[in-house]
């Protein structure tokens, strides 16, 4: 199946339009000359009350009105410096609007004129043709990329203009010198109040982004009074998209920063953009909140908080620092679920160049989330054992809701979790590369029912990461195949993604069997459910790279062991095959397991 010849514009279609900025540079041109005008008119009504006086009174007089109309004149020049350069900032987005437009025309033009050929060419031939669909996306998105370059230089010209700009005095009045909010102000009540709309059931996208908006204009002081107030935004976890996020992070002075963390830890703990060490701190804060024996919670959620607490090894963390051993972040929690979401980093997030997700399938839940970070730890120890002197970390990522063995045929969980996970991926991105430095290697281990949300989450990311392993797949949405996930491709031209299922575990093909079952089942009755259906990621057309999970004897006489079982542990069992073709894949040695034979 040939997809869409689309292209990403997600960060042109989020750009501020141009009316609004041209509307209020006029607004703010035509204040200035207001007040300069009044000024001038009150200095020459002044002017006429010097008949009234006499030396050296008279002059005084005369003279009390000229600083007050220098300043006004020069603080006209000022705000006319701001709105032209505000107004060249709105014609560059109106231009780059326009532009996008006709990039978004030129991709569905040229897939209608390039889509019969490549669909000839696909069954004799599908890496070509899969190789003409990316060469004509990628010629679109350098379109695109070339835009998004224009905007950013637009807005640092624009920005440099307003940063010239010097205060006429030095008199200003502060709006809020208090250090408490005045509740009964319009800020006050607009912030409450758009609170209000972002944590109703029914709350929309842009509830929440009005919210973050609001959040946006306010200074440390004001934070701090509005979580005074309504004590429920301390634990306000509700986000935007990955990109809006880091924009909204990225726009904050440090001041604003430091305030947010303090005064909604929720926030500031899952914020996709925000450095992890920061978000990490900001969950631990939650963390101990909803620990406190005052807080409402259920028994699951107060064991899920324990475990998380146990695993992130409570307050020995600093110890763990000092031993030299991995230290733990906590890097996004979301308390308020039946099933409390989590995710730890085993390693610094903030600096490993080497990263890895390891993302459970059915039955994981944060009660248990000693055993997935353990894991995680051992798969970092096999990392570092592979490449020495490669700095790396591994996530434990339990960031979505797993299914029951029940409901695992079910793709709801699936759906449900994969924006999030998406989120999370491109967040890893742009966190890292906000200050210009390279992107991490990002890899994915996914198991079971992990992979069925995986491969949806790697259908919607922004940005493609450098490896997928899946093991021991519950199978994974049909007409989707490896060519259609955003993963780099390996030296061979395939994409770098790996796939084992162990012979023994006959537990990871009941997902797979159970929904073609179910669908033949039901379209007997009449319902049309072939949807549902889901294919084995390790079936060679699917297009992933396999790996044996059933052990051999390598050629320097190394036993490697099998894989004996369906848990996940299994496949992470020393010594055994499953677990050196996962360190090779998310090591960047991936090639040596596709030059290997099945008969080893």
């Amino acid at each position: 199946m040939i997809r869409a010849l689309s292209v990403d514009t997600l960060m042109l279609r989020n750009l501020p339009p141009a009316e609004p900025i041209q509307d209020a540079a006029a607004e703010l041109l035509s204040s200035a000359t207001q007040f300069s005008e009044a000024i001038t008119s009150v200095r020459n009504k002044w002017s006429a009350l010097d008949g009234l006086y006499s030396a050296p009174e008279r002059e005084q007089v005369l003279q009390a009105m000229d600083t007050p109309s220098q300043q006004s004149g020069e603080h006209l020049e000022n705000v006319s410096t701001a709105a032209k350069a505000l107004n060249v900032l709105a014609a560059e987005l109106a231009d780059i609007d326009t532009a996008r437009i006709a990039v978004e025309d030129e991709a569905e033009a040229e897939d209608a004129r390039l889509r019969p050929e490549v669909e000839e060419i696909h069954n004799d031939n599908p890496d070509r043709a899969h190789a003409m669909w990316d060469d004509a996306r990628a010629a679109l998105q350098a379109k695109i990329t070339q835009l998004e370059h224009r905007y950013e230089a637009a807005r640092a010209t624009c920005e440099a203009a307003l940063g010239d700009i010097v205060r006429v005095s030095s008199h200003v009045v502060s709006t809020y010198d208090s250090p408490y909010m005045d509740l009964e102000s319009e800020g006050a009540a607009d912030l409450t109040a758009s609170f209000a709309n972002a944590t109703k059931p029914d709350a929309t996208d842009e509830d929440v982004a009005a919210f973050y908006r609001l959040l946006g204009e306010m200074g440390p002081a004001q934070l701090a009074a509005f979580a005074a107030a309504v004590p429920a935004a301390s634990l306000f976890v509700k986000g935007m998209g990955a990109y809006q996020e880091a924009s909204f992070w990225k726009s904050l002075t440090p001041a604003q920063r430091d305030g947010l963390a303090k005064s909604m830890p929720g926030l500031v703990g899952n914020l996709e953009g925000a450095p992890y060490a920061v978000r990490d701190q900001a969950n631990r804060k939650v963390l101990e909140e909803v620990l406190l024996p005052g807080h409402d919670a259920t028994e699951e959620q107060r064991e899920a908080y324990r475990s998380i607490w146990n695993a992130l090894g409570g307050d020995a963390q600093e110890a763990e620092k000092e031993d030299g051993k991995p230290h733990k972040m906590l890097i996004s929690f979301e308390p308020g679920h039946d099933h409390p979401l989590a995710a730890i980093a085993v390693g610094d997030l903030d600096e490993a160049s080497n990263t890895t997700y390891l993302v459970p399938g059915m039955d994981n839940y944060s009660t248990g989330m000693g055993s997935l970070v353990n894991d995680a730890g051992l798969l970092l120890k096999e990392q570092q054992l592979a490449k020495p002197g490669t700095t790396s970390a591994v996530v434990a990522y339990m960031g979505y809701e797993t299914p029951g063995l029940t409901d695992v045929v079910d793709d709801s969980h699936a759906d449900r979790g994969a924006p999030d996970f998406a989120n999370a991926l491109d967040g890893l991105h742009l966190t890292r590369t906000a200050d210009g430095l390279p992107a991490p290697v990002v890899n994915v281990l996914a198991h079971s029912y992990g992979t069925t949300m995986t491969t949806k989450a790697l259908g919607i990311t922004l940005y493609p990461i450098n490896s997928a392993v899946f093991i021991g797949s519950a199978g994974v949405e049909e007409h989707v195949t490896a060519e259609d996930l955003n993963v780099d491709r390996g030296a061979d031209g395939r994409r770098d993604i790996y796939v084992s299922t162990a012979e023994a575990d006959e537990l990871a093909t009941f997902g797979i069997d159970a929904t073609e079952f179910i669908a033949y089942y039901n379209s007997g009755q009449g319902l049309d459910t072939l949807d549902e259906i889901r294919v084995d990621p390790t079936d060679e057309e699917w297009g992933g790279k396999g790996f044996t999970s059933d052990g051999f004897i390598t050629s320097d006489g190394e036993v490697l062991l099998p894989t004996e079982e369906h848990h996940l542990s299994e496949y992470l069992k020393e010594d055994s095959s499953s677990l050196r073709g996962i360190v090779l894949a998310t090591t960047g040695d991936g090639w040596q397991l596709v030059n290997e034979s099945d008969g080893q």
